[in-house]
């Protein structure tokens, strides 16, 4: 399915990730969008947030790194995140028809 086919369907489920500068860990939203412009509903459908362990936290934080680490950073925290979101989706599957993208 392509992006202009999931805008065209009436209601449509999203996940959100995000993971902030306190580098606490990854929040992880699934919600319902019904409609579109200023008549949509949104519904919060399942919620978690998942802590990052100390040493990764440590090194989120560290005051330099190098292209390296920066490099093995970001593929660490893309897994965790695709973590987030199957823990996510799985409770929720009964609720949910597929989830149309994460963003």
């Amino acid at each position: 399915m392509n992006l202009s086919e999931i805008g065209d369907k009436q209601t449509r489920f999203v996940v959100g990730l995000m993971s902030g500068t306190s580098c606490d860990g990854v929040d992880a939203a699934l919600v319902r969008l019904k409609g579109t412009g200023p008549e949509m509903h949104i519904k919060l459908m399942e919620f978690t947030s998942i802590p990052y362990p100390q040493p990764l936290r440590m090194r989120l934080l560290a005051p330099r790194m190098d292209a390296t680490e920066v490099c093995a950073l970001n593929f660490e925290l893309g897994e965790r995140m695709a973590q987030a979101a199957l823990e996510l989706i799985d409770p929720a599957k009964g609720n949910v028809e597929e989830v149309d993208f994460i963003a």
